[in-house]
């Protein structure tokens, strides 16, 4: 398990998260980007966030070499997990794959994430922004309040 501190709060992201985004690493020309929705919840009483869930590449994404489009069916799953879960289960970020050994977020990148900052409809103030590489792998959260990103992990995959 991953465990960051981010301005005071505590954000998890448990280990088969990263182990299923590691098998989805572009590592041969012919694979496409491949991403999702990062959920999870806030552990009662804390500030603790953790991400303990995800959403799969769907048939109905954009996915290219170098693009990943999350097609607005992702929005119909985490709606079921909510409600499966008795509304503890929540959208907390996103993940996706780029053909590169380090990756970097793209403009493309940014600006959906600053679009997700402002209208995300989440109890937490963070959301989490991953991105796998062939090698490595990096986190940013992003703040709602003030709209800032911030890297706050690289790590390597073995």
């Amino acid at each position: 398990m991953i465990s960051l501190e981010v301005s005071g709060n505590v954000i998890q992201v448990e280990d088969h998260i990263l182990s299923f985004i590691k098998e989805k690493r572009q590592l041969l020309f012919s694979n496409f980007e491949s991403g999702g929705m990062l959920l999870g919840c806030i552990e009662e009483g804390t500030d603790i966030l953790v991400i303990n869930d995800f959403t799969l590449p769907l048939k109905t994404d954009t996915q290219t070499r170098t693009r990943f489009i999350r097609n607005k069916n992702h929005n119909k799953l985490l709606r079921n997990k909510w409600i499966k879960s008795g509304g503890t289960t929540m959208y907390l970020g996103e993940w996706h794959t780029h053909p590169e050994v380090d990756p970097n977020y793209s403009s493309q990148d940014f600006r959906n994430w600053n679009d997700l900052l402002k209208k995300s409809n989440t109890f937490s103030g963070y959301l989490l922004f991953l991105i796998s590489g062939t090698h490595y792998f990096k986190i940013w959260v992003g703040n709602r309040k003030n709209k800032k990103l911030k890297l706050v992990y690289r790590g390597e995959f073995d």
